[in-house]
């Protein structure tokens, strides 16, 4: 059997928390079986499933999409909240692109977290130009920022706010979304949503939103949504789900627009991000001009050994040096000597401003190079603790979980 022609944008797993009964392993396994080439997770702002779907999608040979949806605000307070909701609108959906489009999403969403918190995590406009590269930008659900302005019959605003994500976007990265018709309102959304695409020439996408793999669970998703409020089922309106349809059901649903279905293959075709996992990416130690990261460790170190068992009335014996220049010849076959110097810097830096540091528990106690930087307050020679114990000489690197 070939693969389906139809690729899920617009999707939210139990990580987009109190709003969806969907888990991954099941999602993926619904996906293989409508053979999807590609899907996306788009949870509420957050990544906190992306990397568990991530190895499960290619796992089972779908392409992952990494995306997140967020709310925007233009301006700084408080937006107009959705009607009837206590829950504020102007969401937008973003799916990264390439490797440059995670790191920028990942900066949106520290910045949503820790700036722009109201009631859910959110981020101005402004930061979201700044960080626009690498990411494709869709206009949301019924609660996205175009469509609340077209539901409120501001056509004007819902214009203008369209023709600004096209010109900071561009036609390639900006589409309107289209969604399956579940009541009249949504219907009339629809016709709205597309009567503005092809006023201002924008590209449309089918996408269902999904919050569930089986619209059957509906009323789960009410009760999810009266914890989050704090309040009870019966005064809450009740949740309207299409559930994760089938490729086929989806073209059903839009028969009369294919090519708002032929668009969610052109963007998956788009997104190619390629997160390389399992491998250790270390941040350099600053230095100064001319200086070697080697050089400085081992200076550190011998210098800091020599201070170290002064200081408890020993002498720099033959032991200690092997056992330093093993140690250390080690770090720099493995690459980690800015580990060790980035962990002993920040240890120094708590140490002076009285933030308190254990005394090296776990393997990093067995590394004389750690004791040395004044990571650990353990001699291990003294105590005839092997290095083996934190780095493994058949290992890739040192067992980062435990160390410190």
């Amino acid at each position: 059997m070939r693969q389906a022609d139809f690729v899920h944008l617009h999707l939210h797993s139990a990580y987009s928390l109190l709003q969806s009964t969907i888990r991954l392993p099941q999602l993926v396994k619904k996906a293989r079986e409508y053979r999807l080439p590609a899907l996306a997770l788009t949870d509420h702002g957050n990544l906190f499933g992306c990397i568990e779907f991530y190895d499960l999608a290619y796992l089972n040979g779908i392409k992952p999409i990494i995306g997140c949806e967020l709310a925007v605000y233009s301006f700084e307070g408080v937006d107009p909240e959705w009607p009837g909701s206590s829950e504020p609108a102007n969401h937008l959906v973003l799916l990264v692109r390439n490797r440059r489009g995670y790191q920028n999403l990942l900066q949106l969403i520290t910045k949503a977290h820790s700036q722009g918190w109201q009631q859910e995590p959110r981020v101005s406009t402004n930061h979201l130009y700044e960080h626009k590269r690498g990411l494709i930008i869709l206009s949301g659900c019924h609660r996205g920022e175009i469509a609340s302005l077209l539901s409120k019959d501001d056509h004007q605003r819902a214009k203008a706010r369209a023709a600004e994500y096209l010109e900071v976007f561009g036609g390639e990265d900006f589409f309107i979304e289209l969604q399956p018709v579940l009541t009249e309102s949504h219907r009339r959304l629809n016709e709205r949503l597309l009567a503005l695409a092809r006023q201002l020439d924008v590209q449309v996408v089918a996408t269902a939103n999904s919050h569930t793999l089986d619209p059957s669970e509906a009323e789960l998703i009410s009760i999810l949504k009266a914890i989050r409020l704090g309040t009870t089922v019966e005064e809450i309106s009740p949740s309207v789900e299409c559930g994760f349809l089938s490729p086929e059901e989806m073209k059903v649903e839009f028969n009369h627009l294919p090519e708002a279905i032929a668009a969610t293959l052109v963007i998956a075709e788009r997104c190619n991000l390629d997160l390389d996992l399992g491998k250790i990416r270390i941040p350099k130690f600053p230095l100064e001009k001319g200086q070697e990261p080697m050089a400085v460790l081992g200076q550190k170190a011998r210098e800091g050994l020599q201070g170290q068992l002064l200081a408890n009335q020993l002498e720099v014996d033959s032991d200690y040096n092997q056992r330093l220049d093993m140690e250390l010849k080690k770090i720099e076959q493995l690459g980690l000597t800015d580990y060790f110097l980035l962990v002993a810097d920040f240890v120094q830096f708590a140490r002076t401003k009285g933030v308190p540091v254990g005394p090296g528990s776990g393997s990093a106690g067995s590394s004389l190079t750690a004791h040395a930087l004044g990571i650990t307050k353990i001699d291990p020679l003294k105590h005839g603790l092997l290095f083996e114990r934190l780095i493994n000489p058949l290992s890739p690197g040192p067992n980062t979980e435990r160390t410190g």
